[in-house]
């Protein structure tokens, strides 16, 4: 047989191979990945790269503990104090390119860190500005990895349980951003686009629509657009998605909208 997920061979009756099983334990694993994901593992991960200056007998380059933010953060995770760490997630995942805003194109370098950075704040409270923006980062990462695991080529009965739980947790994440006022209207689209996510398109366009109607979100107009657009055409539905398009402001200009046109056949 061959695997239902890569089509690599498999024994009799194996729907998986090993790799694909694998992937599965760790969800995280299916977003999809910068190139060359582990380049930066081999200097962070375990070790960082000093050189001695000076008048000495040999040339050589150390490697040693170093003071990256990975290092601090893993030594935040596991300690019993870990005030610092909001703005430490926060400052990490920024750097990684997750936005507060979902955009549907993240690529995340494969850092095992990152799980562990999503399993030990899974019940942790903090308040501030900090913490809102880390958990929303945190939710966005939960939401892309809902919507990878809705795309696998396996049973609907097993996917897409997992795929609500892991899009509950980015919902209860979001809430906890939402404490800051000034980042209310970006949770309140995320959610929005996560119900597109896990299967709920009309709903999540129906939610859209109520936020274009609306003068709140007037600053988030183009973002939900673009969204609205993107969900009209992974549903087929390429002329609403046109249309869509038409209403951005033809000054406005984003890689996103750029994609958009071209998948839509070369709009000007």
């Amino acid at each position: 047989m061959g695997c239902i997920s890569c089509g690599e061979k498999t024994g009799e009756n194996v729907l998986l191979c090993r790799a694909c099983s694998e992937r599965l334990k760790d969800p995280f694993s299916l977003l999809p990945s910068l190139l060359d994901p582990t380049a930066d593992i081999r200097l962070n991960h375990f070790c960082s790269v000093s050189m001695r200056i000076g008048p000495f007998s040999n040339s050589d380059i150390t490697f040693g503990k170093g003071l990256e933010m990975i290092t601090r953060l893993r030594e935040l995770l596991m300690s019993n104090h870990k005030d610092q760490l909001p703005i430490l997630i926060d400052r990490y995942l920024s750097m990684l390119g997750i936005d507060l805003r979902l955009s549907g194109d993240e690529r995340l370098p494969r850092r095992g860190i990152l799980r562990q950075i999503v399993d030990v704040t899974s019940d942790l409270a903090f308040s501030g500005e900090s913490w809102a923006r880390a958990s929303i980062r945190l939710g966005n990462i939960e939401a892309l990895t809902a919507r990878e695991m809705m795309k696998l080529p396996i049973e609907p009965s097993v996917s897409i349980p997992y795929a609500k739980s892991m899009a509950e947790n980015a919902m209860k994440r979001y809430e906890r951003g939402a404490l800051s006022s000034s980042l209310k209207k970006i949770t309140e689209v995320n959610k929005a686009i996560i119900l597109h996510f896990i299967g709920s398109s009309d709903d999540a366009i129906k939610r859209l629509d109520q936020f274009l109607d609306s003068e709140d979100f007037v600053d988030e107009k183009n973002h939900i657009l673009i969204w609205k657009a993107n969900i009209f055409l992974d549903l087929g539905r390429d002329a609403e998605a046109i249309k869509v398009i038409g209403e951005l402001p033809k000054e406005f200009h984003e890689k996103r909208v750029e994609k958009l046109r071209l998948l839509l056949g070369g709009l000007k």
